[in-house]
């Protein structure tokens, strides 16, 4: 039964999703194959159990097939628990994102196939409720679902959708829309909402957004600091961990990166290659620190890495590779540690978006002091749980094109 999900390319598409919704009553068939709710509900947690047990970095790399199977049966269960305690549709901007991994031969259908089974309208009504326009082009109608994504998520949560700008297909979007028939490349920074990050969360999200523009969006600024040097922070093949070294010459060179309380330069590497996430999500506690600490202390005496060291620091790669995949580790001018897209360039610039859970890289728009274009969220030690609360931090009006 889990092939007869995976195998069919159907349950990959967009629309499956409002068929299945807006259904009386559901059973699937497919030649001599039929499968009621409660047959679907079955195969749904078998998957899930065995999707649970997988590693956060096989999280990354699942194929498509179980990407269609986990959105196709998590649905399956929204649905039903809809039916019984009649919770409300969950918001278009969220749905869109959910669902970025589905397929559409019209790349608009990314977003009206998902119209009839997502909450359309803004807070306050803020912007007029979304509907299917297909005299719209799509550079139009992504920058309006991507709106209502930041405008109904809190924190600016919806930035950290960005993907990677170089493999867009839609061209000419603005640098906060997503292009949505492309899957998110990297794990997210978000934490467990119990755990959250909190970088500027103590202040109010203010978004100006223009709608009779949907192209630009104004907030609060604060610039941070400037991007000085960035190196690969992670190698699908780490054999010999030769490239340790230059991450600890970015950390120490022209001189050490900041720390504070009991931390040192080392645990500080260690923390932003993980985002402060290792071992949060799928492991008991360990000592991640003084693993990576003997890691690279050994990997420093020779040139391969013997089987043993492999074994003991299985755990590590598998923390490291979740949040530094296809991410830059950078250093600021001033001294701190960060970790963002692989795209970032040195001369970007950190910034803080007013109410921000985490900060952000921008790039200086040529000709205008007062145009941001978003690189990608960012991870910067020593500032990502409320530490600038304390900070007299300058916000100026700026706009992200």
């Amino acid at each position: 039964m889990t092939r007869f999900f995976t195998d069919h390319a159907w349950f990959g598409r967009t629309w499956t999703l409002q068929g299945m919704w807006l259904a009386r009553e559901m059973a699937v068939m497919c030649g001599i194959i039929y499968a009621s709710v409660d047959v679907i509900l079955a195969e749904s947690s078998i998957a899930n159990d065995g999707y649970s047990s997988r590693s956060v970095t096989e999280d990354i790399q699942r194929t498509l097939a179980i990407t269609w199977l986990m959105n196709f049966t998590y649905d399956l269960i929204a649905k039903l628990r809809k039916e019984v305690d009649g919770t409300s549709p969950s918001p278009l901007g969220f749905e869109v994102d959910y669902h970025r991994a589905r397929h559409a031969t019209d790349p608009r259908d990314k977003i009206y196939g998902l119209l009839a089974i997502s909450d359309t309208t803004t807070a306050d009504n803020y912007m007029k409720p979304v509907v299917a326009d297909y005299s719209k082009p799509t550079q139009e109608v992504f920058p309006i679902a991507a709106a209502h994504c930041l405008l109904n998520m809190t924190s600016w949560r919806g930035l950290s959708y960005i993907g990677d700008r170089s493999r867009y297909h839609i061209p000419n979007l603005p640098s906060w829309v997503p292009d949505y028939t492309q899957a998110i490349p990297w794990r997210l920074f978000q934490r467990r909402s119990e755990d959250t990050f909190k970088t500027a969360t103590y202040q109010q999200v203010c978004i100006e957004y223009d709608i009779n523009s949907p192209y630009t969006i104004y907030s609060p600024y604060s610039y941070f600091d400037t991007i000085t040097a960035v190196t690969t922070a992670y190698w699908e093949d780490i054999e010999g961990y030769s490239q340790i070294i230059e991450i600890l010459s970015l950390a120490l060179s022209p001189f050490p990166v900041k720390t504070f309380g009991e931390d040192n330069v080392l645990s500080v590497v260690a923390r932003t290659l993980t985002a402060d996430q290792a071992g949060i999500y799928d492991y008991g506690s360990y000592d991640f620190v003084d693993q990576f600490g003997q890691m690279t202390y050994e990997s420093s005496l020779t040139e391969s890495q013997d089987q043993s060291l492999k074994a003991r620091t299985s755990l590590i790669q598998l923390d490291w590779g979740s949040a530094s995949r296809k991410r830059s580790l950078f250093r600021t001018k001033t001294g701190h540690l960060g970790l963002a897209p692989q795209t970032i360039q040195v001369g970007d610039e950190v910034g803080i978006l007013q109410g921000g859970e985490v900060p952000h890289v921008f790039r200086r728009d040529t000709g205008s002091e007062t145009s941001l274009s978003l690189v990608g969220d960012a991870y910067v030690y020593g500032i990502m749980h409320g530490e600038l609360e304390s900070e007299d931090l300058k916000f100026t009006e700026v706009r992200l094109v």
